[in-house]
């Protein structure tokens, strides 16, 4: 629920957080948009490459969160 500020709080107890498998997930996805990105810019599309590359800048972003928040949850 959405605490006084009005943004959503994520549990650190929660089933995203604990499970290895979310952040292993998105990090997965990362590099194989980034090999996508490689390809097409070694392919010469040059707007697939930069599309590819900031939708694998993302999923890092995504997975590198909850692997912070894994940890933090796991380590208490």
């Amino acid at each position: 629920m959405p605490s006084e500020t009005g943004r959503w709080q994520l549990s650190p107890r929660s089933a995203q957080v604990q499970s290895p498998w979310a952040w292993r997930g998105f990090l997965f996805m990362a590099l194989i948009a980034l090999g996508l990105a490689i390809g097409f810019w070694s392919g010469g599309r040059d707007v697939f490459g930069a599309a590819w590359t900031v939708i694998s800048g993302g999923w890092l972003a995504v997975a590198l969160w909850l692997w912070r928040r894994h940890h933090l949850a796991t380590s208490c």
